[in-house]
């Protein structure tokens, strides 16, 4: 976000100088490394100018990645848990994701509408961006234009891109408003899984997943029984206050782990 912002301040400032034929390190001399970039202020300007384009190129896909790694985190936990399955399983919606499909079929959990057609849409358009050549594979403008302007409605974000507008074989172009988009609808996406992982998860479990977590710091070495105790309390208050565990709980999961 930091950086596509600094663009945009950039290329603003280099107006400034629109027209000169010196190279930017003859004009800020200053500048930390700005010596590997023998430009002059227009050139600059036009690389500055796509920046956004590439910033974005390469953030989305990164954080659905992001997203995604968490998402199969969330899957073995569940599993390993052995959290009981929903007893009636929910009808798949139009265009919505694979957790999306899979916490409301296994586990009857809805997540919101506004944030998985959007999901969908990226994680078609991240795949366009990555195997054929940054070429829409599909018609967005009439498969997806529902899911997208719901999610521009919702979040208020219209980005400057072209993605309401994509034909099949046309040149998918992303902008700092597709980025805001994704993070905000992985941000909410993420948190709603975290509410329905407090329910669905027994809290037998949960102290496994927090003396597992205790023991992966570095707050355990050298400690006597008291003091593992102790310490592993307080992390579970600490990391874990909003799932409302019984200390005791953590104390037996700590005895059968050969803790304390």
């Amino acid at each position: 976000m930091a950086l596509a912002v600094s663009a945009q301040l950039s290329s603003h400032f280099l107006q400034l100088t629109k027209g000169s034929e010196r190279t930017l390190v003859e004009i800020f001399p200053a500048v930390t490394n700005v010596s590997h970039f023998n430009l002059k202020s227009a050139h600059a300007l036009e690389e500055l100018t796509r920046a956004e384009y590439l910033l974005a190129l390469m953030a989305v896909p990164y954080h659905l990645g992001i997203f995604e790694d968490y998402v199969a985190r969330t899957k073995n936990l569940l599993r390993r848990s052995k959290t009981p399955r929903a007893k009636k399983a929910t009808k798949r919606q139009k265009n919505t994701d694979a957790i999306t499909a899979w916490l409301s079929s296994e586990y009857g959990t809805v997540l919101p509408t506004e944030t998985t057609g959007v999901l969908t849409v990226y994680k078609n358009l991240r795949h366009d961006l990555l195997h054929k050549g940054g070429k829409a594979t599909a018609d967005y403008s009439k498969t997806y234009l529902d899911e997208i302007e719901a999610a521009f409605e919702y979040w208020g974000i219209r980005p400057e891109g072209n993605v309401q507008a994509l034909t099949n074989g046309q040149q998918i172009r992303l902008s700092f408003g597709d980025l805001k988009l994704i993070l905000a609808c992985v941000k909410r996406q993420a948190r709603e899984i975290n509410v329905a992982l407090q329910t669905l998860i027994p809290h037998t479990a949960w102290a496994e997943v927090i003396v597992d977590d205790y023991l992966g710091t570095h707050q355990h070495k050298a400690l006597n029984t008291e003091q593992h105790l102790r310490k592993c309390i307080g992390f579970t208050r600490k990391y874990y206050a909003a799932l409302g565990i019984d200390p005791k709980l953590v104390q037996e999961q700590l005895k059968r782990q050969n803790v304390i």
